[in-house]
């Protein structure tokens, strides 16, 4: 009775008031009771019940506690004799039990602190990657950027010090990582050992939990010939598996093998769902490195290709630059068109061969509303369209349409073109607009540029070149004509009285008759000649590549059509005089070439007018 109230006083005072003191005085006092009711009961069950005791307090009490209470319970039962075995049989029953005892609990001592080893190194290693995350953050330059993933764990060397942990921790001999695959197979990523030649089977232990997402042990894997999913070891006799996820996504399975029957227990799970964890958290953390390499590699291309927009206003090169840009972020074939009138020129391409003709309509085609609007086309499925572009650009699975925009209308489009299906990611698309956006400004300035140009060159009224340009021109062609000995010919012509037409009709009318004129010789002009305003009224053309007899079969067809010309405002023919000379038959200069075909012209006028006369007839 008295030990019975001191026991559960003690209990009172551990468990209900937390005093950690009374631990021995608990777990002791019990082990007066088993000899108390034997000899109050006379009968031996009371010292059986000895055993369950100790062993429940070897799984729930660690150390000098445990170690003493065993220890004294021999000393305790010298002097009795309950089934009659004497003395000596009762302290070699209660020797052996506390010999067992303090054994199991030097064991479990061992494998506790072993466990608290092993997760304080997967400790180690998740924080370690979460810092690698953070550290993400304050990456400021590409030579920081180069050090960081220089730095980072490869995901298959983490991976491996996992398995390693997971195969220690529950006393394995090996240890699998099986990655879901694109087609939903699973296959070999990482082994806690060896090289991990495995054979896969498609199915058994491991397609089950990949499937119905239940943990699993297996036993006697030799005599019952189980088919785990894989082949590797002739040796192997038990196996636990548990699925790896991502949120509801399923990544694959982690697996534990062992050589031993019946080797790992219903809490061998928990410890292996604990590593699946970090498994999963290690592919999300490389899954993110990749995603974050990608993204930070094409803004570098993207900032790379804005800044060699900026550096060109050439049209044409521009426009190169803009498709290889493109082509860097994307790695897929690209076509770049510009607005013409109700139609788009194809200006330049990558992967793609140019056909012969360049000016295209999208009407009937999958593009042809797309045209229309502000937002970027995509399409990730287009096998089963008929007419995708205007033209055959070959395989098509996807299409991407880019609009470049100025003030509000289309000025070219960049149109992206891949063999598989859905080739092209949100990201890539954000990048590309931005990429167009940047192009057509670059584009607008070009063309801007350009304009100021021929404003600079070109004569405002009759849209010809100036007498400025004009002198520059023959300046080369005389060059070329030094170096290839190729003829060059000069047209100069004026309009015969034609300041009798400002007098009789004002000088609008004259300015129109001009303007008029300009439109004839530009109309016989091929497309290596260069038409000019030289003065006044005075035009030149330079004949590229042209005799004397040639030169004077452009001159006469100029004449004739002026003759049979009806200039608006005018009531009369208007005709003109030219004269013709050719270098360096005719001429040893620039300044004498000029001033021969002047020389011709001025004949033309002295001899009638409304003719063509060449410098080398003059003499004869």
């Amino acid at each position: 009775m008295a030990a019975g109230a001191v026991f559960f006083w003690t209990v009172f005072l551990v468990f209900l008031r937390g005093d950690g003191r009374f631990l021995f005085e608990m777990i002791f006092l019990p082990t007066l009771l088993f000899p108390l009711l034997s000899s109050y009961t006379a009968r031996q069950w009371p010292h059986y019940a000895a055993i369950p005791y100790m062993f429940v307090l070897v799984l729930l009490v660690d150390g000098v506690p445990l170690w003493l209470t065993a220890s004294l319970m021999p000393l305790l039962n010298i002097h009795r004799l309950p089934w009659g075995g004497g003395d000596a049989a009762l302290v070699v029953y209660y020797s052996l039990l506390a010999v067992s005892v303090v054994g199991l609990s030097l064991y479990l001592r061992k494998v506790r602190r072993e466990k608290e080893r092993l997760e304080e190194s997967l400790s180690e290693i998740r924080r370690g990657v979460e810092d690698t995350v953070d550290d993400i953050s304050a990456v400021k330059s590409e030579g920081m950027m180069k050090h960081l993933f220089s730095s980072l764990m490869e995901e298959g060397a983490e991976l491996k010090q996992v398995l390693t942990a997971a195969r220690a921790a529950l006393y394995a001999d090996g240890a699998f990582f099986f990655e879901r695959g694109t087609d939903g197979g699973l296959r070999p990523r990482a082994v806690s050992e060896g090289d991990g030649s495995l054979i896969m089977t498609g199915g058994g232990v491991l397609a089950h939990v990949m499937d119905s997402g239940e943990g699993v042990i297996v036993d006697d894997i030799k005599r019952r010939r189980v088919d785990l999913g894989y082949l590797r070891r002739e040796g192997v006799d038990s196996m636990a598996a548990v699925r790896v996820m991502d949120g509801n996504y399923a990544l694959g399975v982690l697996a534990v093998e062992s050589d031993r029957y019946r080797a790992f227990m219903q809490n061998d799970l928990e410890i292996l769902e604990h590593f699946s964890a970090i498994v999963g958290n290690i592919i999300n953390k490389a899954r993110a490195y990749r995603q974050f390499r990608l993204e930070h590699d094409m803004i570098k291309v993207l900032h790379d290709q804005s800044a060699d927009l900026l550096s060109t206003i050439e049209l044409a090169e521009l426009c190169g630059r803009i498709v290889t840009a493109v082509h860097a972020i994307t790695e897929e074939p690209v076509l770049l068109f510009l607005r013409k009138d109700d139609a788009y020129e194809l200006i330049d391409s990558e992967g793609v061969v140019l056909p012969e003709e360049r000016l295209f309509r999208f009407d009937g085609t999958l593009l042809h509303v797309s045209t229309h609007e502000r937002a970027p086309f995509y399409h990730g499925e287009v096998s089963g369209i008929s007419r995708v572009l205007p033209f055959d650009a070959g395989k098509i699975e996807s299409i991407l349409c880019l609009k470049m925009f100025f003030e509000d209308e289309v000025t070219g489009l960049i149109i992206i073109v891949s063999g598989r299906k859905n080739a092209f990611n949100p990201y890539q698309v954000q990048l590309l607009e931005v990429l167009a956006n940047q192009a057509s400004v670059s584009i607008a300035n070009a063309r801007f540029h350009h304009r100021m140009e021929q404003m600079a060159i070109t004569d405002g009224l009759t849209g010809l070149y100036n007498h400025r340009y004009f002198q520059e021109r023959l300046d080369e062609e005389i060059k070329r004509v030094g170096r290839n000995r190729m003829p060059l010919s000069l047209i100069l012509t004026d309009i015969d009285r034609f300041k009798a037409i400002n007098d009789d009709f004002g000088h609008p009318v004259g300015d129109s008759v001009l303007r008029e004129f300009a439109g004839i010789i530009r109309g016989r002009m091929r497309e290596t000649d260069i038409g000019a305003r030289y003065g006044g009224e005075e035009f030149a053309l330079i004949l590229v590549n042209t005799d004397a007899k040639g030169a004077r079969k452009i001159a006469e067809d100029i004449r004739e059509a002026v003759g049979s010309h009806d200039f608006s405002g005018v009531d009369r023919k208007v005709t003109v005089s030219l004269g013709v000379s050719c270098f360096p038959q005719d001429a040893d200069s620039k300044e004498e070439f000029i001033e021969r075909t002047d020389q011709a012209l001025y004949a033309a006028k002295e001899g009638g007018r409304n003719r063509t006369v060449l410098w080398s007839d003059l003499g004869r």
